[in-house]
């Protein structure tokens, strides 16, 4: 592979296709640890014996931090650590980040605001990705598997979160100007 000057790896950005894809398969995902439940549910195990099943704490959680990324570019570790009071007059307000520009306000497009909406209404934390870790929010290793077996279903090849940044990113570039896309990403520089 060819690098241009000054790069050291070359970064993926996923075609709608395979965007359309991959949330196709986190959701398929969701819906098979729901159905697993409920087969538990009916089973020996719960009908005879009395033991209830653990019921899935957010088994729709990779999707939403997916849909998130996709559509308001965050690193991935401001997606893990949103608060519901950072979502606020149809904004992300991102109060911290690895420099000063990283604090910004960025606006909800509709698919996440009503993503945000469905989870807000569920909530039982301050965190939007809640999850049963020493902080109470989601880490990197909170979704490895669920998202690795997504990309396998999808028929991508695996790739890190930071690709859906990526991804959103190059999609807004060719809609607005050079520094409003450095503001929503974050950026100190060009």
């Amino acid at each position: 592979m060819l690098f241009r000057s000054g790069e050291r790896r070359r970064e993926r950005v996923l075609s709608p296709t395979e965007e359309a894809a991959y949330l196709k398969a986190t959701q398929q995902i969701g819906e098979s640890i729901l159905e697993a439940y409920e087969r538990a549910l009916e089973g020996i195990r719960a009908t005879a014996r009395e033991e209830q099943p653990i019921k899935p704490d957010d088994p729709y959680l990779l999707r939403d931090v997916a849909t998130v990324l996709l559509d308001c570019g965050l690193r991935p570790e401001e997606c893990y650590r949103l608060r519901w009071e950072h979502v606020r007059d149809n904004a992300l307000h991102i109060p911290f980040g690895k420099t000063a520009n990283a604090r910004r306000s960025i606006p909800l497009p509709n698919r996440a605001a009503v993503l945000l909406d469905m989870r807000k209404s569920a909530a039982a934390s301050e965190w939007v990705f809640a999850a049963p870790t020493k902080s109470g929010h989601m880490e990197q290793s909170t979704l490895v598997k669920r998202h690795h077996k997504a990309c396998d279903l999808a028929g991508i090849e695996r790739l890190p979160f930071y690709t859906f940044r990526h991804t959103c990113l190059t999609r807004w570039s060719s809609h607005m100007d050079p520094y409003t896309l450095a503001y929503f990403a974050g950026h100190s520089d060009f």
